[in-house]
């Protein structure tokens, strides 16, 4: 060791000039430079203990040419500095310093094939610009310690890079971790007990998991800036990191991790408030995201190609993710585990495509609500791989699925349970389903502006549900119906309006409710649904029955009946088109019915069939009954008895309907247009008469407009009008 009075004259001589100071050796000049740094610690620090700085150099010509020599007589809070060279021993510090490497490609500890290159023990020890390699054990052990390293490369060593055993703190930073035969940083023993840093750092190659952190309760993780590659073996995870307890906050953000023989990043208790985000996970054995007992936030980050779940969530709380990639990953996109979870499901803005298993799954305990909004679900293909599987159990919870296209599933499209009234479930497209394109169990369902098509099952199978809904929809090209109930009967009333449900291969529409509700089927389009035993609306209301309304809908070219009704109980069916259907419509056990202003136009075998009590087959006169196709009839008289001269669109003779004792006693003469008011009319009696001509010529006097009172088409009311309806009611002329 150098004496105090030689440092100074080192120094006077390192500040000789630049030709003088080219004579000393470059270490010498470093060495005098950080004593003199050392000195003025000493005269500012005077009497308080401070630090010193110690120098190693295997060519000698310092204080050391060994480290081990150093750090054996080195002091609380000292620094070892190190030249550039080849270290061949087994450093163990005990002591709290700072061990420095002039590069850290220039220093070398090299453990000969032994041992463990450097221990640390109940220490607070920073590390820094070294190659650690050659361990037959580890790179770095350290128990009970807190420990920081920065700019250093562990290689090659026996067992795991770096070894944190009954930690403390611990921090890397720049630098590399590569090629160690247990894995690349490890923690052992009792968990640490506070935060861990990894930022800046390559953790590849290794024979174990990259990274493995152990926490105790409330503490926090930062893994940022990382590349994770490479780190093999079974159950060899890229990232681990799990806080105890109710776990604690992490950052785990621009991370590319890929190729692990494990999970490529297992999360345990993360708390809310953390950042998972903007990283890749590719080509891991095990799931590329699993998450155990977490409140889960990903935003931005891609996972594809992993021999398992694309993410694995596994008892958790909150889980949400946005503007993100799952793709092809073998058993699934994003999968719900273990227990279900006890908080709300946010799926937004993500792409989950071309996965072995269901794209999404998410299971949920009672009242809390899923969120699946604007992402595109594709290609997840397998036997009873769902594209959208939502369950929340109980008595459910409120679920938003809009904006999803969800196609070609090798299970159902969608798939529901517990559904609460209340969701939205609106504006998407379901195509190409190997089952059902919808499902829904034990809901109350509304759908608004979705399209179901092509699926190899039914479009919308709902079962043992409550209420149910639909507007503004297609369902179309599906294999085994359109809309179908199944399962118990539904509880609650049915709607369905506005929806064109076409070429399904089975019923159109299939409605099955309890005593007592009710079913509005109203201005859809009900076209060729074939099959035997396919009908084109099927509705049956158990018990006593309850109300139907049927109404505006176009029934055409179903395999058997285009209308099929059982328990309907002072209900109307009106409006409807029912056309070229095997048999026209059933009305089947049902009583006191109004069945009006429809159109049975060339059903094969009957227009229509009643074997109920008490149902009226027309609205009364004028207003009349139903267009049939087979009843020739003439229109020669007019009247409620169908007694006086003159036309009014009804044939004269009545309709019987097959079945039973009823009739239509005013079938119309042509089609029904639609409830247009007589021309002329002015008395809404439903025949003109001498009292409308005299209500024009008032009119007229006045100089007011009426439609209905122009009937010359002129643009204004006149004794002209008044004299062609006196016309007409006579006969003379029509209107």
């Amino acid at each position: 060791m150098m004496n105090n009075t030689r440092d100074v004259i080192l120094v006077n001589r390192c500040n000789q000039s630049d030709e003088f100071r080219t004579v000393l050796p470059a270490k010498m000049c470093v060495h005098v430079l950080l004593m003199l740094a050392a000195a003025a610690v000493l005269v500012v620090g005077a009497g308080v203990g401070a630090a010193a700085t110690w120098y190693v150099d295997d060519g000698g010509g310092v204080d050391y040419d060994t480290i081990q020599d150093a750090v054996d007589v080195a002091g609380a809070g000292d620094m070892i500095y190190v030249y550039d060279g080849t270290y061949n021993e087994h450093v163990v510090i005990s002591t709290s310093i700072t061990l420095s490497g002039q590069t850290e490609s220039g220093v070398t500890i090299d453990g000969g094939g032994s041992g463990d290159c450097v221990q640390v023990s109940s220490s607070d020890v920073v590390i820094n610009g070294f190659t650690i390699t050659n361990a037959s054990k580890y790179g770095i052990r350290a128990d009970y310690s807190d420990i920081a390293i920065e700019n250093v490369t562990i290689t090659a060593n026996g067992g795991h890079g770096i070894y944190f055993v009954h930690g403390k703190s611990f921090a890397i930073r720049n630098s590399i971790i590569d090629g160690n035969d247990m894995g690349g940083i490890v923690y052992g023993g009792n968990r640490a007990t506070d935060d861990a840093i990894v930022e800046d750092t390559n953790i590849t190659n290794n024979v174990g998991s990259g990274l493995r952190i152990d926490l105790t309760e409330g503490k926090s993780a930062t893994v940022r800036n990382n590349k994770i590659d490479n780190n093999a073996g079974s159950s060899s995870d890229g990232i681990y990191v799990y806080i105890a307890g109710t776990g604690g906050i992490m950052t785990i953000e621009n991370n590319p991790v890929t190729n692990s023989g494990g999970r490529g990043i297992y999360l345990r208790g993360v708390r809310t408030g953390s950042t998972i985000a903007n990283f890749v996970v590719h080509n891991s054995v095990g799931s590329g995201i699993r998450a155990d007992a977490s409140d889960l936030t990903l935003e931005n980050v891609k996972v594809t190609d992993s021999d398992s779940y694309g993410i694995y969530f596994v008892s958790g709380k909150g889980f949400a993710i946005r503007n993100s990639i799952i793709d092809g990953n073998d058993m699934g996109g994003i999968v719900y585990g273990g227990n279900r979870a006890t908080d709300d499901a946010i799926v937004e803005d993500t792409n989950i495509t071309n996965n072995v298993g269901s794209g999404l799954r998410i299971d949920l305990t009672e009242g809390k609500s899923a969120t699946v909004r604007n992402n595109k679900i594709d290609n997840n293909a397998g036997s009873s791989s769902d594209g959208i599987y939502v369950y929340i159990a109980g008595t459910g919870g409120i679920m938003t699925i809009e904006n999803n296209p969800v196609t070609n599933s090798g299970g159902r499209g969608i798939y529901l349970r517990g559904v609460r009234t209340g969701s939205t479930i609106a504006n998407f497209v379901v195509h190409n389903s190997v089952g059902s394109g919808i499902r829904a169990d034990a809901s109350d369902l509304t759908l608004e502006n979705v399209k179901v098509t092509d699926s190899d099952s039914y479009g919308i199978y709902f079962v043992s549900g409550k209420g149910f809904a639909i507007r503004n929809s297609i369902i179309d090209g599906n294999d085994m119906g359109g809309i179908v109930y199944g399962g118990n009967r539904a509880t609650d009333d049915a709607i369905v309006e506005d929806t064109n449900i076409t070429n399904n291969v089975g019923s159109g529409l299939r409605i099955d409710l309890t005593e007592g509700k009710s079913a509005t089927v109203r201005n859809n389009k009900i076209d060729n649904n074939a099959g035997s035993s396919s009908d084109g609306i099927y509705v049956y209301i158990a018990g006593t029955g309850g109300i139907m309304t049927i109404e505006n809908n176009r029934v055409e070219d179903s395999g058997r009946y285009g209308i099929y009704l059982t328990g309907a109980t002072n209900s109307v069916v009106a409006g409807n088109d029912i056309m070229r259907n095997s048999y026209g419509m059933y009305l089947h056990s049902s009583s006191n019915n109004s069945i009006f202003h429809n159109d049975f136009i060339d059903n094969a075998n009957y227009n229509a069939k009643d074997d109920g009590t008490s149902n009226s087959w027309d609205d009364g006169y004028p207003s009349a009954g139903n267009y049939w196709s087979d009843h020739g009839g003439a229109d020669d008289f007019k009247g409620p008895g169908q007694n006086q001269s003159g036309n009014d669109g009804i044939i004269d003779t009545p309709y019987p309907i097959p079945g039973g004792s009823s009739v239509d006693r005013y079938p119309l003469m042509h089609p029904w247009t639609g409830d247009t008011p007589q021309k002329g009319d002015l008395n809404s009696d439903g025949t003109l008469t001498p009292a409308d001509a005299a209500i024009a010529l008032r009119i007229a006097a006045t100089g007011a407009h009426n439609d209905a009172a122009d009937v010359s088409g002129d643009g204004c009311v006149t004794s002209l009008d008044a004299l062609m309806i006196l016309q007409a009611a006579a006969d003379a002329i029509e209107l």
